[in-house]
């Protein structure tokens, strides 16, 4: 998160917004589950199961919309041949 999404201040790595308040807490936390969410996927396609890394990227997004992860949801999605794309949450 690089800005408050009440204010749009600048976010300066603490739990509260400086200038409005905001608790930052769920939101960090939903991007830390996010990013090990994105972990497991590497490894699930380290290993050669896309399924299970496409499963971890679609609930990825469901937590923290970012494009890295549209990205590796369209690779995997490639190497699994079902043209999978970065958008489709179903």
């Amino acid at each position: 998160m690089e800005r408050c999404p009440n204010c749009r201040a600048v976010h300066e790595e603490s739990e509260q917004c400086r200038r409005c308040g905001m608790d930052f807490t769920p939101l960090l936390a939903a991007e830390a589950a996010a990013d090990t969410l994105v972990r497991y996927a590497l490894i699930h396609l380290g290993a050669g199961d896309t399924t299970a890394a496409v499963r971890s990227l679609r609930r990825a997004l469901t937590l923290h919309h970012d494009p890295y992860i549209d990205l590796l949801l369209r690779f995997a999605g490639e190497r699994q041949g079902d043209g999978t794309t970065g958008t489709l949450l179903t």
